[in-house]
């Protein structure tokens, strides 16, 4: 017989969290021997990485398909772009599919239904509120059989404007996955990139650099930490809109000696092999996959106490909360205060670091194993009523 078509839809042409998952999870599953179609933008990373290791997946298994698709935040307006997408859907054989965007949502959602898709999922991987609107009452109740949610906040926001958007039963939380047995092969083969050599204090940061994920705050606490005498170097790795932005930053309050702006990395290892401490200073996140693998990595980490942050961090055991930015304005310097004091402490014991770093992979290893998370997600695609 042959095995049913798990679908996964990620059309955002841009990389992070949300993508990372949906590439190791169809490349987890095609190593299970389950019949994988994966569609994404065809000018994105994930459509180009998840071509290069399906080409490496073993003759033996039913393999991995990717398909390109442009979804844009009006194509659920337009019908005849509903219809291709519900053939494609229809001749591939599609039985689940997980969506990964709003965008997805809203027009490959009703093309899966127009198509027969016997299962429909939105994986959620925003700690944001849902508008209470018509189409999201009409999409949640009547287009998904199930919502993916990867914390327990970001189920929280979902129902925060509507309780009854979507049935409690319905909601799944299924953590992000991390490969550890890869993740730590490559740490092994990797050599540290940003040492600086004698008793520098080596900080990281990695994410995008948009405004959500707050690396005007690193910049701040950067200041501070030079003001405070300490012998550091912050590695910030990442790209986006606000390079520019902080780069001027950086040279305006006089630390651009003591920071690095990395760029994309592809391969992290080199730089997990590098720290001493990583730093988040996300406003809000939906999981933070840096934090665990930071902490797989057992380096001891600090972030502020927002959105589900204290999910992952246990603040005193694998690493440091401070307060917030709140409403804190742009330019205030007062919430990167309190992420200054932890790396001041951090700083102090090379013990207290150590001791944070095994309690962080710990957790790690027992909370966000890949097996056990794709365990949970194929107990999730055979479990959705209809």
């Amino acid at each position: 017989m042959t095995p049913p078509v798990v679908c996964f839809c990620n059309t955002n042409p841009g990389w992070g969290g949300g993508e990372k998952w949906h590439l190791e999870a169809a490349i987890a599953l095609a190593h299970r021997g389950r019949r994988v179609l994966l569609m994404a933008h065809p000018a994105g990373r994930l459509h180009a990485e998840a071509s290069r290791l399906a080409a490496t997946l073993p003759a033996h298994l039913p393999g991995l398909r990717v398909l390109p698709l442009q979804v844009g935040r009006l194509t659920f307006l337009n019908p005849g772009a509903i219809v291709r997408i519900a053939h494609v859907l229809h001749r591939e054989k599609v039985d689940s599919l997980v969506l990964g965007l709003t965008s997805d949502l809203k027009a490959v959602g009703p093309a899966a239904r127009l198509a027969g898709v016997r299962q429909v999922f939105y994986r959620r991987g925003s700690a944001l509120p849902i508008r209470n609107t018509a189409l999201n009452r009409l999409l949640y109740g009547r287009v998904i059989n199930g919502l993916i949610v990867n914390s327990q906040e970001t189920r929280r926001l979902a129902l925060v404007n509507n309780a009854g958007l979507i049935p409690e039963e319905r909601i799944h939380l299924l953590h992000n996955g991390i490969d550890a047995t890869g993740f730590d092969a490559a740490l092994k083969k990797a050599s540290p990139a940003y040492r600086a050599g004698g008793h520098t204090l080596v900080i990281g940061n990695a994410g995008r650099l948009n405004r959500q994920k707050g690396q005007h705050h690193l910049l701040h606490m950067a200041r501070l930490l030079a003001d405070e005498g300490l012998d550091f170097r912050l590695v910030i790795a990442g790209e986006g809109e606000r390079r520019q932005e902080l780069e001027t930053l950086a040279r305006t309050l006089g630390v651009s000696g003591h920071v690095v702006f990395a760029g994309f990395l592809a391969d992290l290892a080199p730089f997990w092999k590098s720290l001493d401490v990583f730093v988040l200073s996300s406003h809000w996140e939906g999981f933070g996959y840096v934090l665990a693998e930071a902490m797989l990595a057992e380096v001891p980490v600090v972030s502020f106490d927002v959105s589900n942050i204290p999910e992952l961090v246990q603040d005193g055991t694998n690493g440091l909360l401070v307060p917030g930015p709140d409403a804190a304005p742009e330019g205030d310097a007062a919430p990167a205060a309190g992420l200054a004091r932890a790396v001041m402490t951090m700083a102090a014991s090379q013990g207290l670091r150590c001791r944070m770093g095994a309690a962080g992979r710990a957790h790690a290893l027992a909370k966000y194993a890949q097996e056990s998370c794709m365990d949970a997600l194929e107990s999730i695609l055979g479990s959705a009523p209809r």
